[in-house]
């Protein structure tokens, strides 16, 4: 009886994570339901233990849990690549969840452990999928949008470690400070798009001009 409560609780914690990785990969918050049922379905899981009874009942909620996080996973799979990958290892995982059911029902050779191996790569999947997001979101936090330069916070962080270097090295730094001349001038005559566009002109012409370990 421990044991199948053991195992229920790992089932039901799998796809109480699950859903809680999709829901970040969609940047869609969980709705209510889906929190009370998590909360529920975690919370009654060890009791099957003593009450075996209830272990069909829990494993239902994990259903509607796990069908719940495929369903997000493919709506979320039209807006960017990570979300493709979450939905296509989903497929994986319904693909092995089938082969077993279909084992245990005609009694066919086909592999054991199926199902650990499809939930294996869902969640190496989504956790990827989720690195690769915070990175992506990591860098865009240092960079300015219209430019592709560093932003205030990124110079700071770099100006300090060349500061350290230079230090410790006893070598000379360089910091140069440069002004668009007249550049309301530009706005005014041909507008913020046009100004925005003359300061990525200038953005990629100076970063054509520097070597790679410099700083713009």
């Amino acid at each position: 009886p421990v044991l199948l409560g053991l195992n229920v609780l790992g089932v039901a914690g799998a796809t109480a994570s699950l859903l809680e990785l999709v829901s970040a990969l969609g940047r869609a918050p969980t709705g209510m339901w889906s929190r009370r049922l998590q909360v529920a379905t975690l919370v009654c899981a060890p009791i099957t233990a003593v009450l075996p009874q209830m272990t069909g009942a829990i494993l239902a909620s994990c259903a509607i849990l796990l069908v719940s996080s495929m369903t997000r996973a493919i709506q979320a799979a039209r807006l960017d690549r990570d979300s493709r990958v979450v939905a296509r290892a989903f497929l994986v995982l319904a693909v092995c969840l089938l082969a077993d059911l279909v084992k245990e029902l005609f009694s066919l050779p086909i592999p054991d452990n199926l199902p650990l191996a499809g939930f294996t790569v869902l969640f190496l999947a989504a956790a990827r999928s989720l690195n690769d997001r915070f990175e992506r979101d990591h860098e865009a936090s240092r960079h300015d949008v219209l430019t592709g330069l560093r932003n205030r916070r990124s110079f700071l962080e770099a100006w300090e470690e060349a500061l350290q270097r230079s230090r410790r090295s006893a070598k000379p730094l360089s910091l140069v400070l440069c002004d668009l001349d007249h550049f309301k001038r530009i706005n005014d005559t041909l507008g913020h798009a046009g100004g925005d566009a003359a300061l990525r002109a200038v953005a990629q012409a100076i970063r054509r001009s520097l070597r790679a370990q410099d700083v713009v």
